[in-house]
């Protein structure tokens, strides 16, 4: 899911997301920026998990380290957004540190992960028509990106 700060989910759609999550889907929320938008869709993954808190996953997480040794949640812009003012932070201040969030089951299986204050997608584009920022960007997110996904399909 890219840029879900704006996402309106219906009732449907919420017991067809809940149901599919909870059946052992996954859903990777990502290119999130900013209080506001975080706050939107925070209020969105209330209502498909109530009874779930959004956790932070911090780089000691196994998570981080399945495969690579990924230090740091890496900020990434979009590509419009560093050629516009050179800064990995799209919003100034108000984005300047990325997160990554989580909601985990009662068995402690990720369900829904938010990639916050950065775009890790974004640093796996751009190779055949950016090279400088694909190479500038890309090893932490696919670092990243692969950890995530070898811990998602083995936990």
């Amino acid at each position: 899911m890219t840029d879900p700060g704006s996402v309106t989910f219906s009732g449907a759609e919420i017991e067809g997301l809940r149901d599919y999550l909870l059946k052992g889907g996954f859903l990777w929320a990502d290119d999130l920026w900013g209080n506001e938008a975080w706050r939107y869709f925070e209020r969105e993954m209330t209502r498909i998990f109530p009874e779930y808190s959004i956790q932070e996953i911090t780089p000691d997480h196994k998570l981080f380290s399945i495969l690579y040794a990924v230090e740091e949640v890496p900020q990434i812009p979009s590509y419009q957004s560093w050629v516009r003012n050179g800064s990995t932070s799209e919003f100034g201040a108000e984005t300047a540190i990325p997160h990554l969030r989580g909601i985990f089951d009662d068995n402690g299986r990720l369900l829904v992960l938010v990639s916050f204050n950065t775009d890790i997608a974004d640093g796996w584009e751009r190779e055949g028509d950016v090279p400088y920022f694909f190479y500038t960007f890309s090893p932490k997110a696919y670092g990243l990106g692969i950890n995530i996904l070898l811990w998602v399909m083995s936990h």
